[in-house]
């Protein structure tokens, strides 16, 4: 559904030119019926992109432009239907993020049912379930019923707030200490849904509003964008623009009672529509100001709502990763590097004798390229617990270099 009103927000606009839907030869799969539905009431074009096994071919393409590692089954299908619609646009726009703001997941209402049901009974039996679970057989079709009791089960043991970060992933925290040999790395695995749910504040049992604020900090950016952005991105498409609600939609969304949010859950009638823009910068697909709808980046959409939480976490993140590994040394840290990156759009000799701000300077690696590419100064802001490493990779140039700790804004 969320693709949809984006479609219809977009045609009704007359900023939408084509609609793009995968599809599966699987008939199970296939959502091919709806999309059209949707298509040809608002008077689009739709265009299939196909998803088989052949498809498979690129995945090492996939992990190259992934970069990092990214555990999403989805992955593959979104390089499929961006390389489709990056033949002929520049610029999509699609309904990620409607599910979290909306509660449209599946996973609200198990987390639910987990929370009413299964947290009452005794431990003894929520075992004995857990064990039972895989023992099942699970069907073959989109996420059948089977499937779904297999998953539901084998998280009998857990706390309903830690259950709920274990709907969408592969393995329980036992399954995944088991895969490595490090002590600390089987520590940190066994007490990883603990670690996400204290992070998120989530309490046992779990309200809905506050497992839809946690995928909104969580599985949102983490999984779903970086996927979406990363995959498109490898075919040269701009997939940031997409819906945004303004800060009373969003408001209205999370305040409506959870019967109503999970009322339309699972209902006929939810499409796979990726509409397209034409080619367009992403900032011109939209509404004018001030009207309901509006285009935006999926960042920016839900950043009123979750940027403070996700700041703090990025800053105590890339503290705990440069106190961590605190050296700079070969071509990693020296101005080759930074030629190298920067070479299409500046002339390493437009620093010399130049004052320079280093935002983010993390262990003072560009620091240190600066100063090599012949700054005079460089002021160097850095807010995280990284800052002390900052100050002593730089001591040696302190007539030349001013740390701050602060935040880049």
């Amino acid at each position: 559904m969320d693709s949809s009103v984006v479609a219809e927000s977009a045609a009704r606009q007359g900023r939408l030119a084509r609609a793009f839907c995968l599809d599966f030869a699987e008939q199970g799969y296939s959502e091919w019926d709806k999309a059209k539905f949707v298509a040809d009431r608002l008077g689009i074009p739709l265009t299939r992109a196909v998803l088989d096994a052949r498809s498979v071919a690129h995945f090492p393409e996939l992990v190259e432009h992934a970069d990092d590692p990214l555990a999403d089954s989805s992955a593959l299908a979104v390089w499929t239907i961006a390389r489709e619609a990056a033949r002929c646009n520049k610029v999509v726009v699609g309904g990620d993020g409607g599910d979290e703001l909306f509660g449209g997941y599946l996973t609200y209402q198990a987390t639910l049912l987990h929370a009413a049901v299964v947290r009452r009974l005794p431990h003894v039996l929520r075992r004995a379930f857990s064990r039972a679970a895989f023992f099942l057989p699970a069907g073959e079709g989109k996420v059948s019923g089977s499937y779904r009791l297999m998953r539901f089960l084998r998280a009998s043991e857990l706390r309903s707030c830690e259950a709920h970060f274990t709907w969408n992933g592969t393995w329980l925290p036992g399954e995944a200490a088991g895969l490595v040999r490090d002590g600390e790395a089987k520590a940190s695995a066994l007490h990883a849904l603990e670690s996400l749910a204290e992070r998120h504040g989530l309490l046992d049992p779990p309200g809905l509003a506050s497992l839809q604020r946690a995928d909104l900090v969580e599985y949102l950016p983490n999984d779903i964008l970086t996927k979406v952005d990363r995959m498109s991105m490898a075919h040269g498409l701009d997939r940031g623009a997409r819906a945004r609600l303004g800060p009373a939609r969003r408001r209205g969304a999370h305040g409506r009672p959870a019967r109503v949010r999970l009322g339309a859950v699972g209902a006929d009638g939810a499409v796979g529509v990726a509409p397209c823009a034409d080619r367009r910068p992403a900032g011109a697909v939209g509404g004018a100001p001030g009207s309901r709808t509006a285009h935006l980046s999926a960042r920016c959409g839900v950043a009123p709502m979750v940027s403070t939480r996700l700041r703090e976490r990025t800053v105590v993140d890339f503290g705990e990763q440069w106190t961590h590994y605190t050296d700079n040394v070969g071509w990693y840290g020296s101005v080759a590097l930074l030629e190298d990156v920067f070479g299409p759009l500046l002339d390493l000799s437009q620093i010399s004798g130049r004052r320079v701000a280093e935002i983010g300077s993390g262990t003072g690696r560009i620091v240190h390229m600066l100063l090599e590419a012949g700054a005079a100064h460089v002021t160097a802001i850095e807010p995280s617990e990284a800052f002390a490493v900052l100050v002593a990779n730089t001591g040696g140039h302190a007539d030349r270099v001013r740390c701050l700790r602060l935040p880049g804004e």
